[in-house]
């Protein structure tokens, strides 16, 4: 890929949850349509990193550039305006909403672009049979599609997923990571966050291995050696 100015980059990211730290110094970038994948354990800070970069997490003694412009304390609903979205683990759908209501809460922010209702139903035909349905009527797959769908009626520049994966049947998992070649085709940056290393692999251009709240292990996805993966992974 050729270099240029990242689309975001985080400079020595620090974070804490009170007197615990969560983050020591996190270096990042992410260049304009590449796919990066953030794999590492479960308390290794993959998902602080991304609440970091939407502003939900203060980030501490730290900078985050956006289209080399500073977002440290800017309000989250401000940095989805500017163009970045996120997929939360766990979905957070709104229960008392139907499907198509909480997919319209992605147009709130009010960027043009391709993505419009009746593409995110094209992408995913499963949710638009349901749409009058409330959200929580759905199964685990299809709750997740929905929240896929709203983050892309922001029409973001980057789309952060945070363990899209889980607890889905291994078949569903498959469909969303096949999906992911068509996001990207509209320019859309991916950072995706998750457990399954081969999943995030065969999908990434580049990725970052958290272990402990630090980077153990960085560079191309494609000559990633699975020996030093593990090792990175579980700091051995």
């Amino acid at each position: 890929m050729t270099e240029t100015a990242p689309l975001i980059e985080a400079r020595n990211l620090k974070a804490s949850y009170g007197d615990i730290r969560a983050l020591f110094g996190i270096d990042f970038r992410l260049f304009a349509g590449e796919a990066v994948a953030i794999i590492g354990a479960n308390g290794a800070g993959k998902t602080t990193f991304l609440r970091c970069l939407m502003g939900v997490v203060q980030a501490l003694d730290s900078e985050i550039l956006f289209e080399g412009q500073r977002i440290n304390g800017v309000p989250s609903h401000q940095i989805v305006r500017r163009g970045i979205a996120m997929v939360p683990e766990g979905r957070c759908l709104f229960p008392s909403l139907t499907v198509e209501e909480n997919l319209l809460v992605g147009r709130s922010a009010r960027r043009s672009g391709t993505w419009t209702l009746e593409r995110v139903y094209e992408l995913f035909p499963d949710i638009q049979e349901r749409r009058y349905h409330h959200a929580m009527a759905l199964s685990g797959g299809q709750q997740q599609m929905v929240a896929i769908g709203r983050a892309l009626l922001a029409n973001p520049r980057v789309l952060l997923c945070d363990e899209i994966s889980m607890g889905l049947a291994p078949i569903i998992i498959r469909s969303f990571y096949a999906k992911l070649p068509q996001i990207r085709a509209d320019g859309i940056a991916l950072v995706i966050v998750e457990q399954d290393i081969n999943q995030a692999l065969a999908v990434a251009d580049r990725l970052y291995c958290f272990q402990e709240g630090r980077v153990s292990l960085t560079g191309p996805a494609d000559q990633a050696d699975r020996d030093r993966i593990v090792a990175a992974y579980l700091g051995v």
